[in-house]
């Protein structure tokens, strides 16, 4: 099986918003391994496997993700890259 995990999150706000949109269009594309809630921040931090992340080596960091729909309609996916 190839190891192309990630995190994400989404906000309370589109989850009180548009449930249809991510019970529809954003988590078909996910297996959710981990879910945790940040109330102070107001988010839902996931931790899944999909096949739109990149393919992990055994010793990376579970890189974080930006989701959003392209022109096209379509999800996609970025990789946040933390600047030090």
């Amino acid at each position: 099986m190839e190891r192309r995990y990630g995190r994400f999150y989404i906000t309370f706000d589109l989850l009180e918003d548009d449930p249809e949109t991510i019970m529809e269009r954003i988590m078909p594309n996910f297996v959710i391994l981990k879910a945790e809630a940040i109330y102070t921040q107001r988010y839902i931090e996931y931790e899944a496997y999909s096949p739109l992340f990149r393919e992990l080596v055994i010793w990376d960091d579970l890189p974080f993700y930006i989701l959003f729909f392209g022109k096209d309609g379509e999800l996609n996916v970025t990789e946040y890259k933390e600047e030090l």
